[in-house]
């Protein structure tokens, strides 16, 4: 995913081609959320809930994929995919019981504290604050600032407890 938004913040598109990196780039933020929680469900959890979450964060994903790639045909209102990505970002919270069974507090207030920055993130894109240097350091740069330390929040609960959890 970082290197897809990276070429597409780099590189001075066409605004044909920019529209086609954007779609992409912002696709693969579904990829990346459902990609986030695969090993977190399939390693430490078990049954339905394993089950359940996984088809629902997979299935969310691929419909955000859809109305990505083709908001215009599906008349898909902009705010609807920032939406969906803190509706996935939050839906771990149904399964914050059997998360708790088998992990530690720390795991929680780990993926607690990633999806706080995630939606912080979100928040400071959508409204377009605050903009402290429009040209060299604004609400863009803070969102994506806010996204990376809520990746690694996140990579630290895949690489400390999902990897290493004994699979069930």
């Amino acid at each position: 995913m970082y290197t897809v938004s990276a070429i597409y913040h780099i590189v001075h598109w066409e605004p044909a081609r920019r529209r086609i990196w954007r779609a992409l780039d912002h696709a693969n933020i579904f990829v990346l959320i459902a990609g986030t929680y695969t090993p977190l469900c399939f390693n430490i959890l078990s049954g339905w809930v394993r089950i359940a979450l996984l088809a629902s964060i997979w299935f969310l994903a691929a419909a955000g994929i859809v109305f990505t790639l083709f908001p215009y045909a599906l008349h898909v209102p902009k705010w609807f995919n920032a939406l969906l990505y803190i509706l996935m970002g939050w839906i771990a919270i149904l399964a914050m019981p059997a998360f708790l069974a088998v992990l530690p507090w720390a795991f929680v207030l780990t993926m607690i504290a990633g999806g706080v920055l995630y939606t912080i993130g979100a928040l400071i894109y959508a409204s377009h604050w605050p903009n402290p240097f429009p040209r060299i350091f604004g609400y863009h740069e803070i969102f994506h600032l806010f996204v990376i330390a809520g990746s690694v929040a996140f990579a630290s609960c895949v690489w400390i407890w999902a990897l290493t959890f004994p699979r069930v």
